[in-house]
């Protein structure tokens, strides 16, 4: 096994953030993997090493034991409630704890969901101006997933706004940027979650069955099934996460590729929503790296790695991979199928992935059916907020 290529560079420099694919174009033409200096961890590279590493059976979430033991104490509510996530966890636990999560968003309740999403949009492009710009991520792109978010939960739509501050404050924790204001506001906003989901969870139970997300889970554990209350809050802190920041971020970015695409009005066809989604996911997954910890010693493509070593997966670099996407930097909603790792890969696969796509294959037909003439007035303007890609200003008139 020949010495990783040791690669530098900054996460949060402006160029960086303007577009970070020019850099994983730079390393995916080093190898499988690479060395990312400022992460001090090897990173997967490419479609084929990401997958290998996301689907292997000995590489996984959950935090080592060491690395917990150093973590700081200002981040205890937080620990707490992060160490009982799907993302953190292994069977036997794991596999009981998505099987509540997938039979309480089966499906069917997906669907269920639909035509209020449906509603919530239509209401929400009424109330777009019409004679001036306006920023399109705020008023819809955030907004869509948030509000959906709340009803899923059976929670009224002006709490959305809380939950996607609270979860914006603690995905700060996964910004390359994270700094100590940081982390005592992303404590301070899990406390906070914590004490109104406990609340909500309380008045809840003494209302009776409802057959909602939450009143599913609340069956779960009132059946006899071994669910604890901080497990249900740290699952439904989840679904918070992903639901009203991850769809947010996705949908937003998808917006832009498709105001900026001139046969949207065929790619967003009945015939064709399906696969535009999965391209506008590939395009700007909502996460850009995934770490798993080897929970032994392992070899990957030649690649060996230490027990406990952390691994980090380059998801957006995996889908911009030409090897699999010919000239993969382009947009195109015609591109042959294929899968990719926008929403991981393997039995960590994301959980909500089925709701982010059916919120997308409402919200966009709906935003461009409405408004045909939608353009840019301005450069977007992403947040500094690597691991992930979020459009701060995506300003448009129609």
């Amino acid at each position: 096994m020949q010495a990783l290529p040791r690669i530098s560079q900054s996460a949060t420099a402006p160029d960086f953030v303007a577009d970070p694919f020019r850099f994983y174009d730079q390393i995916r033409a080093l190898g499988d993997f690479v060395y990312w200096e400022n992460y001090n961890m090897v990173m997967a590279t490419s479609h084929e090493a990401v997958t290998a590493v996301l689907t292997h059976p000995a590489m996984g979430r959950e935090t080592p034991i060491s690395e917990r033991a150093a973590r700081p104490s200002h981040l205890s509510t937080h620990d707490r409630i992060d160490d009982l996530s799907l993302l953190r966890l292994e069977s036997p636990e794991h596999t009981r704890l998505r099987s509540v999560a997938e039979n309480a968003l089966n499906d069917g309740l997906i669907l269920q969901m639909a035509p209020t999403i449906s509603k919530l949009c239509d209401d929400l492009i009424s109330a777009f101006p019409s004679d001036c710009s306006f920023n399109v991520q705020e008023t819809y792109a955030d907004k869509v997933p948030g509000i959906a978010m709340a009803r899923l939960l059976g929670l009224p739509d002006d709490t959305s706004t809380d939950l996607q501050k609270w979860a914006r404050a603690i995905d700060a924790l996964m910004h390359a940027r994270r700094d100590r204001d940081q982390e005592d506001a992303a404590e301070f906003a899990t406390n906070e979650f914590f004490s109104f989901i406990n609340e909500y969870l309380s008045r809840r139970r003494r209302a009776g069955d409802r057959d909602d997300f939450v009143g599913r889970i609340l069956s779960e554990q009132k059946s006899g099934k071994t669910l604890t209350d901080d497990e249900i809050i740290s699952l439904i802190l989840l679904f918070v996460q992903a639901g009203t920041v991850g769809i947010a971020y996705t949908l937003g970015n998808a917006i832009l590729h498709l105001t900026r695409y001139p046969e949207r009005k065929l790619a967003l066809s009945a015939d064709h929503i399906t696969q535009t989604v999965e391209e506008c996911v590939r395009m700007e997954p909502p996460l850009h790296i995934v770490g798993r910890y080897a929970q032994e010693d392992v070899t990957i493509l030649d690649q060996e790695f230490k027990r406990e070593e952390q691994i980090g997966c380059l998801l957006a670099s995996a889908c911009h991979d030409d090897a699999v996407w010919p000239d993969g930097n382009k947009f195109d909603p015609f591109r042959a199928s294929r899968r990719h790792t926008g929403f991981g890969a393997g039995i960590h696969a994301c959980v909500g992935a089925s709701l982010a796509r059916m919120v997308m294959k409402i919200a966009l037909p709906a935003l461009f059916s409405r408004c045909p003439n939608l353009r840019l007035t301005e450069v977007p303007t992403y947040a500094n907020d690597y691991l992930f890609r979020r459009i701060e200003t995506l300003a448009v008139q129609f």
